[in-house]
């Protein structure tokens, strides 16, 4: 028996690693100690080497083998379109998909129409995901 997998979906370009990873660290830890499985897609191989078919294919796998996504969406100057693709794939494929920011982008349509709940902040969002869906399968 396993607990659910959690894909952990944000923006990346124009940010720096440390800047990327702030939220999924937390995030990660939370989970972890309520026995979550994590997949983030900037703990692969892939780099600045990798082609766009490579790195759509790896977080297509990603999001396939996941239970839930975890989406970031904080107001940027440029929208994060592989975060946009990635709510539309997984709302598609049926999985959960639960968003945590304050992006104007929540309230168009095609994204709001593929997540299943939208939150404020991460810790909130944390905690509707160990309350909602903690459980073992």
């Amino acid at each position: 028996m396993k607990k659910p997998t959690i894909y952990l979906a944000g923006a990346i370009t124009g940010l720096t690693l440390k800047d990327m990873r702030l939220w999924w660290d937390t995030a990660s830890r939370k989970l972890h100690a309520h026995g979550f499985l994590i997949l983030n897609p900037v703990n692969t191989s892939l780099d600045t080497d990798s082609t766009t078919r490579e790195i759509v294919a790896n977080n297509m796998y990603m999001i396939k083998q996941s239970d839930i996504l975890l989406v970031e969406m904080q107001d940027r100057i440029a929208p994060s379109y592989g975060t946009i693709s990635e709510i539309i794939y997984a709302g598609m494929l049926g999985k959960p998909v639960i968003a945590w920011g304050d992006s104007s982008l929540l309230g168009s349509p095609w994204i709001a129409e593929h997540i299943t709940h939208r939150l404020p902040t991460l810790s909130m969002a944390l905690d509707y995901l160990v309350g909602n869906y903690n459980v073992t399968y």
